[in-house]
């Protein structure tokens, strides 16, 4: 399925490897600056690429420090 077409509205997407970050880039090069991106470490944000709304990486690279970076991204999101 086409991506662009699928996420169209605000939504937080998580990256936990280089990997999945550069899918993420491939699926949607063009039309994700809605989209927040929250990384599990500084490489992974990298890989990602540009023109997202918003990327933040967690504070330590574990699921506990991207999930509460993702809950804090979501109540900025939503003020």
């Amino acid at each position: 399925s086409d991506w662009s077409q699928t996420i169209t509205r605000p939504a937080i997407v998580t990256a936990y490897s280089s990997r999945a970050a550069q899918r993420l880039d491939q699926l949607l090069p063009q039309a994700r600056n809605h989209l927040i991106l929250a990384a599990i470490s500084q490489k992974v944000a990298d890989a990602a690429g540009a023109n997202w709304g918003a990327i933040g990486v967690a504070a330590k690279p574990d699921d506990a420090s991207l999930l509460a970076l993702a809950e804090n991204m979501c109540h900025k999101a939503n003020d």
